[in-house]
């Protein structure tokens, strides 16, 4: 079953393709479409804000970043 977010249109048939072709030749019971997120990401702790993902006193350049992974959510495969 292939799930198709309405709200993200931009993506071609062969990126569903080779969603579905890779779901069946890895293992897993699902795949999902993600991006990396070269964003710097704060929390508030106590009314204090801290940074999540670098240390804000040497705020590093984003292509020396390890960037976490977020879902584009354009599929998901079962």
């Amino acid at each position: 079953m292939v799930f198709l977010q309405c709200t993200s249109p931009i993506r071609t048939g062969a990126e569903i393709d080779q969603a579905i072709a890779k779901l069946k030749a890895e293992e897993g019971d699902s795949r999902v479409s993600v991006s990396p997120s070269h964003r710097f990401l704060w929390e508030e702790v106590n009314g204090v804000a801290k940074s999540i993902n670098y240390d804000y006193r040497h705020r590093p350049r984003r292509q020396d970043m390890n960037p976490p992974i977020c879902g584009k959510w354009l599929y998901l495969c079962v």
